[in-house]
C-alpha cells in the first residue's frame, strides 16, 4: 500500500524519522500502562500505586501526541504538496495510541468499583484475555515499523477474534448469576479490553489498507 512505501522513505528524512521515533515511544508507554492495568486485576497491585504509574505515563503519552501533531502540522504547512497521505495516516494512528491510555485509566476506575477480586473460571478467562491483548502491542509495533503485511494481518485478525469473544462473553454475563457488582465490572472490563485491541488493530490496518479504509476490516467498523 502507499503508506508502506511512504513510511520506508521517511526513514531517510531526519524530520519524519523523529516523528516515527516519537510514535514508537507512545506505543511503548501505552504498553506500560496496559501492563500496570493488568496487574491490578491479576496480581492485586495497589490501586493507588497503579493509578500514579498510569497517570504519569498518560501525561507523557499526551505530551508526545501533541509534539507529533505539532511537527506534522508545521511540516505540512511548509510543504503542502509533500507527504499529505502519510501525515493523514500518522494523525489517525497517533490518536489511536492516545486512546489506549484513556482506556487504561478506565481500568483503574473498574478496579475501584470491584467489591471482590477475580476468581475461579472468570479469573482464568480474564487472565488469558489480558495476555492475548498484551501480545498485540509488540506485534503492532512490528507491523507498523517493519511495514510488515503479515504482522499487520495477524493483528487485525486477532483483533476481530477478540472482539467476537468479548461480545459473546457479555452475553454470558447477562445470563449468569453473578452479583450486580461483578456483572457491571466484568462487562466494563470486556468492553475496555475490546477497545484496546481495536485501537491496536486500527494502527496495524494503516500498513495494509488505503487511507480511506483505515479503521475498517471487512464490513466491521472499529470502535472509538
Amino acid at each position: 500500500m502507499l503508506f508502506r512505501t511512504l513510511i520506508q522513505a521517511w526513514r531517510g528524512a531526519s524530520f519524519m524519522n523523529q516523528v516515527l521515533q516519537d510514535f514508537e515511544t507512545m506505543l511503548l508507554q501505552g504498553e506500560g500502562m496496559f501492563r500496570a492495568s493488568k496487574k491490578l486485576f491479576l496480581e492485586e497491585k495497589d490501586i493507588e500505586a497503579a493509578r500514579e504509574e498510569i497517570r504519569s505515563l498518560d501525561v507523557k503519552v499526551n505530551k508526545t501526541e501533541r509534539k507529533i501533531r505539532k511537527r506534522l502540522v508545521e511540516h505540512i504547512s511548509m510543504n503542502p504538496e509533500e507527504d499529505t497521505v502519510a501525515t493523514l495516516v500518522m494523525m489517525s494512528v497517533v490518536k489511536d495510541a492516545e486512546r489506549i491510555g484513556d482506556y487504561c485509566k478506565n481500568f483503574v476506575e473498574v478496579a475501584e468499583l470491584m467489591e471482590t477480586p477475580l476468581a475461579g473460571s472468570w479469573r482464568n478467562f480474564f487472565s488469558r484475555l489480558f495476555c492475548d491483548v498484551e501480545v498485540l502491542f509488540p506485534q503492532t509495533r512490528a507491523a507498523f515499523f517493519e511495514t510488515s503485511k503479515d504482522h499487520a494481518t495477524r493483528v487485525m485478525e486477532e483483533d476481530y477474534r477478540l472482539a467476537k469473544l468479548c461480545d459473546e462473553k457479555v452475553e454470558d454475563v447477562a445470563r449468569s448469576d453473578l452479583s450486580t457488582n461483578q456483572a457491571v465490572c466484568y462487562v466494563l472490563l470486556l468492553r475496555y479490553l475490546k477497545r484496546v485491541a481495536a485501537h491496536l488493530g486500527n494502527i496495524a490496518s494503516a500498513v495494509v489498507q488505503p487511507v480511506h479504509k483505515i479503521d475498517f476490516l471487512g464490513d466491521r467498523h472499529r470502535v472509538d
